[in-house]
């Protein structure tokens, strides 16, 4: 997620400074670059974005399959 946040941060200095050049600036420069580097990650950056969301669905499912067994082991304690 670290590297995701870095290309994040680098596509929206990208899109500043090539704004920049093209004579933006101020408020119109920023908000422009948020939004077009915005856009710009949607897309550049959806296998990076995929594999942190399979990451995570995994580790959720292995919480759930522990917090399952938990249960089952509390249900067998309760009936002895």
């Amino acid at each position: 997620m670290v590297r995701y946040s870095i290309w994040r941060i680098l596509i929206f200095f990208i899109v500043l400074l090539a704004l920049y050049a093209a004579t933006l600036r101020g408020w119109t420069l920023l908000v422009a670059s948020a939004a077009v580097s915005l856009v710009v990650s949607f897309f550049a950056l959806r296998g990076p974005r995929e594999r942190f969301a399979t990451q995570i669905e995994g580790k959720v499912a292995e919480r759930q399959k522990r917090a399952d067994a938990m249960r089952t082991a509390e249900d067998f304690d309760d009936e002895d």
